[in-house]
């Protein structure tokens, strides 16, 4: 028996607007967790100009970034509770994890790496990394599930000791939670770095094992490489299904998974 199913998703900050609110009205009858990274939220404010300036000579894709997207997916899933965090980059870059009203939930945010300054044509910019840990329980079960956006360096997806030293942290908080642990989300990294690796050292990469061949959609450039997303899950997680949805909701694709 299937317990939970989950969404894990880069939503590029609503850029392909339409179709990701149609994608959100088609799955929440029969997702019970979204986990998203890269949501805009009017309250924390806009990025200054020079960041936006920045942002769309990296981007290069013409479409529009929707500040108010935490506000139009919860008008969407209207049967889910909403959590947001506090911005983890000067793009004004959130976490939000959307959980089914039904399921008794309690939502904590830890800080995984503090701001690393960096700069972006020519413009100071800064980014940093948190977790949005869940604490969920259903039918007298608990799950532990985390949401995280890794460090964007630029293009690299490859080591830095700044990664080595986020894989570490992430498994040091993992290591306070249950036993029964999901970590998803966007981690800017290929799969052979070693810290993927490390990750692997306390959890199975669902990625590896389903031989995923890429987490980014077509809207990617090529310079940007094919992999950024993941799902780990601990030992004690029975997966059912995972697989990469092939839907153009973004330029990146959501990974979705059954578990008990």
């Amino acid at each position: 028996m299937v317990e939970m199913k989950l969404i894990s998703l880069n939503t590029w900050g609503g850029r392909v607007f339409e179709d990701l609110m149609q994608f959100f009205e088609k799955e929440k009858d029969s997702i019970d967790v979204f986990c998203l990274q890269e949501v805009l939220e009017p309250q924390a404010g806009e990025a200054d100009e020079e960041t936006k300036t920045a942002i769309k000579e990296y981007q290069k894709s013409g479409r529009k970034q929707m500040w108010n997207l935490y506000l139009e997916i919860s008008n969407h899933l209207n049967k889910f509770d909403g959590f947001i965090s506090e911005p983890y980059s000067s793009g004004k870059e959130r976490l939000a994890t959307f959980i089914r009203k039904d399921i008794d939930a309690k939502v904590e945010v830890f800080p995984v790496y503090k701001q690393l300054p960096l700069t972006l044509y020519g413009r100071d910019f800064w980014v940093g990394c948190i977790m949005q840990h869940i604490a969920a329980s259903t039918n007298g079960k608990r799950y532990d599930i985390a949401n995280v956006h890794g460090l964007w360096q630029g293009v690299s997806k490859e080591d830095t000791p700044e990664r080595i030293k986020q894989s570490n942290a992430i498994n040091g908080l993992l290591s306070k939670f249950g036993d029964s642990r999901v970590l998803c989300g966007d981690f800017n990294l290929n799969p052979d770095t070693e810290s993927v690796k490390i990750l692997e050292k306390s959890m199975r990469n669902l990625i590896r094992e389903n031989k995923i061949t890429a987490t980014r959609s077509s809207l990617t450039p090529e310079r940007k490489g094919r992999f950024a997303d993941y799902v780990f899950v601990s030992g004690r997680i029975k997966v059912r299904n995972f697989k990469a949805l092939n839907e153009l909701v973004s330029d990146h694709l959501p990974l979705y998974l059954e578990f008990e």
